[in-house]
């Protein structure tokens, strides 16, 4: 499956994962670097590098970035690929795309074996008095 160019963001969700506590910078942070990891492979990481993460997220100084790094950084998980960071909710979305993706495309392939497979019938030639 090819990656959708954008992800949904569940306002809801969104605040009720705890961003509603973030400041401002805190917030605009998380959210760039979330569209960073939903465009890197593996989706939803990003490099477990510090100097990388704070280009990422737009802070405008190293001193800014160490302000909202910590509460940032909490919302990424560092187990799942090594070297990387993941947001694992945004990685659980992209596994329900993947695989709602798959399972719409077994349900194409079988539909067109079916249509596919029946025995090609010759065309019916109508009487002039029926047409």
């Amino acid at each position: 499956m090819s990656k959708p160019p954008a992800f949904q963001l569940y306002a809801k969700d969104f605040l009720g994962s705890g961003t509603t506590v973030m400041t401002l910078a805190e917030c605009g942070a998380y959210i760039r670097l979330l569209c960073h990891a939903w465009d890197s492979d593996p989706v939803a990481t990003l490099p477990d590098n510090d100097y990388a993460l704070f280009k990422l997220s737009g802070a405008d100084s190293k001193d800014e970035w160490s302000e909202v790094k910590k509460a940032v950084l909490a919302k990424f998980d560092k187990e799942r690929f090594p070297g990387r960071l993941t947001n694992l909710r945004l990685r659980e979305y992209y596994d329900e795309l993947s695989e709602h993706a798959e399972k719409q495309s077994e349900r194409a392939k079988k539909g067109a074996a079916a249509r596919w497979s029946g025995k090609k019938q010759e065309p019916q030639i109508q009487d002039e008095d029926d047409a």
